[in-house]
């Protein structure tokens, strides 16, 4: 990976990681579950939070500043793939800032698509 940027530049990352999350819900806990799924909190910046959430194979993300909710992925991550199994894939967030300011979280996310392995 390359990033190029002016000498004296205003932008910086950070890095937190996406494998060292608390769960708060998981079916794994559940013997009644009827579908896999959980949810857990990975370590943030500052006031943000950020939390993996999961079910029937596929994740996505959610940010809270606060306990206010700023951006679900849930969304995003099933229009954009349907019939597949988006997931976040990458170990990271890396939270970009300028100055001081966050002003943007990059993560890795992928699908694949199952295939029909029943005879017709």
């Amino acid at each position: 990976m390359l990033f190029l940027y002016a000498e004296d530049s205003n932008y910086s990352s950070v890095y937190t990681t996406l494998k060292e999350c608390r769960v708060i819900e998981s079916s794994a806990n559940n013997p009644d579950a009827e579908i896999d799924y959980f949810s857990e909190e990975c370590p943030g910046r500052e006031d943000y939070r950020i939390f993996l959430k999961g079910m029937d194979s596929r994740s996505w993300l959610v940010i809270k500043k606060g306990d206010k909710i700023i951006a679900d992925f849930f969304e995003e991550i099933m229009e954009n793939a349907p019939g597949n199994f988006p997931y976040v894939s990458g170990k990271l967030a890396e939270w970009r800032y300028k100055g001081k300011t966050p002003i943007a979280v990059i993560i890795a996310a992928t699908q694949e698509m199952l295939k029909n392995t029943m005879a017709t």
